[in-house]
């Protein structure tokens, strides 16, 4: 089954703007899913990664540059993602 994802979270709707953890949770709601069975994937540190993170969201970092980022396991593409997941069932 496709994932399809149509809830989204406008920043000009919600007047909520990255970083803001409230943008993660409320995207949970809007989905209705429990934090700890999603999992949040961008390429920012800061803004996606460490914001999911705070608020109990599993998350992966997308890192194309090969930058060392320290106690977090990066991906460096999109293409990794799933077979990642599927071996260790976990990012």
């Amino acid at each position: 089954m496709p994932i399809r994802p149509t809830p989204r979270i406008w920043s000009f709707e919600s007047g909520l703007l990255k970083p803001n953890a409230r943008m993660c949770t409320l995207a949970c709601e809007e989905l209705a899913v429990d934090v700890q069975h999603t999992l949040m994937v961008g390429d920012s540190r800061a803004c996606d990664y460490e914001v999911a993170t705070s608020v109990g969201i599993p998350a992966a970092l997308v890192d194309r540059s090969g930058t060392r980022h320290f106690g977090i396991d990066c991906i460096s593409s999109l293409k990794q993602l799933l077979p990642t997941i599927h071996a260790t069932g976990k990012l």
